[in-house]
Formats: C-alpha cells, sequence, structure tokens
C-alpha cells in the first residue's frame, strides 16, 4: 500500500480517501518529460505514479499533496485558460456558459478558443485552478466541474489577490520559500513546485495550466513574483525550504519570455 502521507491534518477536515487514488486514468496529453520535477519534493514523483482511480471526493491537506495536484493537471491534462473556471470541462452546455459569463471570455479570440475546445478539455484561470484543486477536482468529464465541489472544504470563493490576502507568512524574500506555497503578483496567483519552479494557469505561452520558472529564484522561462505565503487551508513542514534556499543561489540574470502585458 503506498505512503499515506495524511500525516499532519487539521482536525476540522477528514480526509476519507488517500490522494492517491483520485484520478481519474487518462491519456497523457503532455510530454511528461518536458518537465522535470522538482528535487526538493521527492514525493511528488511517486505521489504522481499512484494517482489512479475514481473518488467521490478529494481533500488536499499538504502543501505536497497541493504541488503534486497541481503538477499532475499541468503534465496529463488538456487545460484552456477560462475566467471564471475552476475545472469544468468544456461540454456544450458548459461552453455556452462561460462563452456568456466574463468580458474577458466573450473577445473574438477567446470566443473562438471555448468554441472549438474539445469535451476532455478542463477550464481554469489561475486563482480558479487553486480553488478547483482544493475544492475536491479529480479530472471526472462526466461532472459540470470536474468533481469540484464550489466552496467546499472551508476554502471560500476568493480573487487572486483576496487569496493573497488571507495567506500566512507573506515574505518577498524568494530564498526561503517553499513548496506548495502560493505565489503573487497583483491580479495573478501560481503555487511553488520546487526547484525554482511554478504552475500555474495562464493564457501567456501554452494558454491553460503549465509548468513555469520564478524568475526570482533561477532563469528560464517565466516571470518573477511579488511576494509568496502559505495558504491558511493546508499544512506546511520544514522539509521543502532547504532546496529553495540552494535553489536561489543559482539564479543568474537572463532575459526570458514575458506575457503580453494584460495577458497574465
Amino acid at each position: 500500500m503506498a505512503t499515506n502521507y495524511f500525516t499532519t491534518c487539521k482536525p476540522r477536515i477528514q480526509v476519507p480517501v488517500s490522494i492517491f487514488n483520485c484520478f481519474e486514468p487518462r491519456q497523457v496529453f503532455n510530454n511528461p518529460t518536458s518537465v522535470i520535477l522538482p528535487s526538493s519534493i521527492p514525493a511528488i514523483e511517486s505521489m504522481l505514479k499512484s494517482m489512479k482511480g475514481l473518488t467521490e471526493n478529494i481533500m488536499i491537506q499538504t502543501h505536497k499533496e497541493l504541488a503534486a495536484a497541481c503538477l499532475n493537471v499541468a503534465q496529463n491534462y488538456k487545460t484552456l485558460y477560462i475566467m471564471g473556471c475552476f475545472g469544468a470541462p468544456m461540454t456544450v452546455w458548459n461552453k455556452k456558459r462561460y462563452l456568456q459569463n466574463y468580458s474577458y471570455n466573450q473577445q473574438a479570440d477567446r470566443q473562438v478558443m471555448i468554441k472549438s475546445a474539445t469535451a476532455d478539455t478542463f477550464g481554469f484561470d489561475c486563482v480558479c485552478l487553486i480553488k478547483g484543486l482544493l475544492w475536491g477536482w479529480n479530472g471526472k468529464k462526466r461532472k459540470p466541474y470536474g468533481g469540484a465541489t464550489y466552496a467546499s472544504n472551508g476554502v471560500p470563493d476568493v480573487t487572486a489577490d483576496g487569496m493573497m490576502a488571507l495567506c500566512e507568512n507573506v515574505s518577498t524574500d524568494f530564498s526561503n520559500i517553499e513548496v506548495g506555497e502560493l505565489l503573487w503578483m497583483s491580479g495573478h496567483v501560481g503555487i511553488y513546485i520546487g526547484n525554482g519552479q511554478a504552475v500555474e494557469c495562464t493564457p501567456a505561452w501554452k494558454n491553460g495550466v503549465q509548468v513555469t520558472t520564478v524568475l526570482n529564484v533561477k532563469s528560464g522561462t517565466g516571470r518573477e513574483w511579488m511576494k509568496h505565503g502559505k495558504l491558511p487551508w493546508i499544512t506546511y513542514d520544514a522539509a521543502g525550504s532547504a532546496s529553495s534556499s540552494a535553489a536561489a543561489n543559482t539564479k543568474t540574470s537572463s532575459v526570458s519570455e514575458h506575457p503580453t502585458p494584460g495577458d497574465i
């Protein structure tokens, strides 16, 4: 039996199942060899390999579980940036809804993208990726929100800036960042997964959930973030900080790709 990582759980949340059995089997749509798994969290690789089967409810409780879940979406699912969407599959019904509900989604180019998305594509935006996972998203194509239950597990519906405002131990010093922390810049958030990498949902680059470089830590294709902090709904330990500090010392100055202004 796989190791159980639910060793330090907040008492107000009950864990009915293991994270290892929470994701629907699927075809791998992105090449997993194109992403280097963070050496600072060795548990993530084994967690990803064990994400099989179906459950009715997922409750992510630790920083490592959140990082693994974000990376799993980035590597193993078709995704599209859709404002206000927290993991809904692009069925005919969902397309009609999201084509109308935000002015951003009503832009001509976004309309074309949404209309052309296949039914096995899941919509997210930056903060809705994190909320969706914490609300129990598990990649179910036959569920209206991919298995997520709105505002569940004690996690409120907040904006990107609102989520950062609820974080603890907020810092602008990226030498002490830990796996699973929220990354923030005005109007946009992501999750730090270690080794100078983040998972974020953005219309830039791949136009969906993707792994990017945290330029505060090292050079690469990504962005500089303004702050980071610990989410109040999951638990953290000190194990993830040492390698983050080491990675910070490897940062070099180089020009990297940045999103078009306005496309966060």
